[in-house]
Order: structure tokens, then sequence, then C-alpha cells
């Protein structure tokens, strides 16, 4: 059995980053400069601006000897195909407007950026499991965002991810602030294993070398002899889900670990801090015969689900 695991050789050189977040570019409150500032003040290592379907000036987005500033976008579809928001993460203009989904996602993913399916349970539904099972391009969704603690529908979204992980789609979880104002400001973020520059960040995201949090810190992920051990400064309980969101373990404390077995699709952790506190591992893949089988019939099932409802 062969386990693929995103952290495998990461050396624990941890950058805390925002990936979604808005100035008066678009609808925020503050201008580039204050936001950079303000981000650093609290201790993050990188930020992407990402305002709607428009990227600041260059000369707006100088990165400082505290911080890497990455240029982005969150680009909005037209209502005609459904209103659905993008974060693309490294891109130095805006992307052409208007292309509809997919070729959006084609040339956001071809332009070499980090492409993000952004709030996915707002207004309960902005991004349907089907539509991103059917668009299968981007390389990570919001499994947190915190302005949406404040909104309608709901700020997280794992269950999503679990079913999307259970077809075979290999997408990475993100947390993220979604800032619009000073006191959205570090409630989600995603600390990630690399090197001080944004193609390192960048190239670190697609590859998984990441978690998400929203104030649990992860220290360690390691996989030894099919089994997946997860440690932590400060977790209070630590939880592995399978495929189809199947809860496999739960255990208190700051360290737990849990079997990776051959019929297994993915396995990843949760863990609970004080409050309302979370983190996310990203998911191990499991490559066999048996957990690629799985995922095919999952895919199918839910396929024939989704038009079976469309006829209703």
């Amino acid at each position: 059995m062969k386990v693929v695991n995103p952290y495998h050789g990461c050396e624990g050189n941890w950058l805390k980053g925002q990936l979604h977040l808005h100035s008066t570019y678009s609808d925020g409150g503050d201008p580039p400069a204050e936001v950079i500032r303000d981000y650093a003040a609290r201790g993050y290592d990188f930020i992407a601006l990402t305002d709607h379907r428009t990227v600041p000036p260059a000369e707006e987005l100088a990165s400082r000897d505290d911080m890497v500033v990455i240029p982005g976008e969150e680009y909005r579809c037209s209502r005609s195909v459904g209103d659905q928001e993008l974060g693309v993460i490294g891109v130095d203009a805006p992307l052409p407007p208007e292309l509809g989904h997919r070729g959006y996602l084609d040339a956001a993913v071809g332009s070499g950026a980090f492409v993000i399916y952004n709030h996915p349970t707002w207004h309960i539904h902005h991004w349907p499991i089907f539509r991103m099972l059917k668009l299968r391009r981007a390389h990570a969704l919001e499994v947190y965002n915190a302005v949406c603690d404040a909104l309608p529908g709901a700020a997280e979204c794992s269950d999503k991810w679990d079913r999307l992980l259970t077809t075979g789609y290999r997408i990475w979880g993100v947390a993220t602030d979604d800032a619009h104002h000073a006191h959205h400001r570090d409630r989600g973020w995603v600390m990630v294993e690399a090197e001080r520059s944004r193609s390192a960040i960048i190239e670190a995201l697609k590859a998984g070398r990441f978690y998400a949090s929203s104030g649990v810190q992860v220290e360690s992920v390691r996989l030894e002899d099919d089994t997946l051990h997860v440690e932590s400064s400060n977790a209070q309980e630590i939880r592995f889900f399978a495929d189809r969101g199947c809860m496999r373990h739960r255990r208190m404390g700051r360290s737990a670990s849990c079997e990776v077995r051959e019929d297994d699709i993915f396995l990843r952790a949760e863990l609970y801090g004080e409050g309302a506190e979370k983190a996310w591992t990203q998911p191990v893949f499991v490559e066999s015969e048996r957990s690629r089988q799985l995922a095919d019939e999952f895919r199918n099932w839910y396929l024939r689900q989704q038009q079976a409802m469309g006829e209703w």
C-alpha cells in the first residue's frame, strides 16, 4: 500500500499567512498599505490581497522585510452562470472577465496561481458540491471562512470537503479571514512550510505543505508504518476523519495516532482547542486498487443522485 503524505520532508519552517482579504480597491475599509502594516504587526509572514476583480498596482503591494505580499484577486462569475467566487493567489493583473467558471478556472490554473473555491457554504450553497466536482480544477476550498460566522450560511464546510475527497478529488483545505475591516482580521489562517518568497509559498500551497487554523497550532504530522501521528502544542482533542466524513478515531490531549487502511481513500485530522479554536491538517491519500475502486463508486453514485434530484 502506498500512502501519499503532503507533509513528507517538512522541517518545521512554518510561515503564517492570509489568503483572503480586501482593501479599498474593492469593498475593504483600509488601503493596501494599512492592511499590510496591520497584518505584519499581528505576526503574519505573508498575505495575499484578493480584491474583487482587480489587482492593486505593484507599488501598492511591495513586500517588506517582515512580510511577503502576494497579489491576487477574487473573481465572481456573472449571474447568468452562477455568481460563485474564486480566490486566485499569485496573479499580477486581473484575468479576463466573463469567461464562466470553467474558462476562468482554466485561465487561473494556467497562469500558475493557487486557486480556491471561496466560502462554499455562504448562503448555504455558494459552491454546491456538484459544481465543484464537475469543474474539478481548483487546488483548494475554504474549509473555514471566518467572516461567514456572522453571515447567512455556515463558516465551515468540512462535510463538503470530505465528500469531494471521497470522490478521489485531491483538494486541500484552507482557513481565511475574508477580512473587509480590521475587526475581521486574524481569525482564520494557514501555516505553510516554505521559504519566505512568493514562488516558494505558492509551490508549497499547491503541494499541500500547510495546515489551516483558527487558533490551534500543529507541531508535526508524521506517517510511520502506515500510521498517521499528529502532535500539537495547544490542542485539547484530536479527531481523525476518513471517507464520507466518517470519524475513525478521537483522543483527548495534544497528540494522537490513527492507522491508515488499504481501503481508505484519505485520512485527515481535526484538532480542537480552547472555545471554538480548531486546526485542520491536509489529508494523506491511499493509492491502492481498492481505494481507487471505492472513489469511483462513490463519485458515480453521487453524480447519479444529483441527476435524479434534478429530475424531481
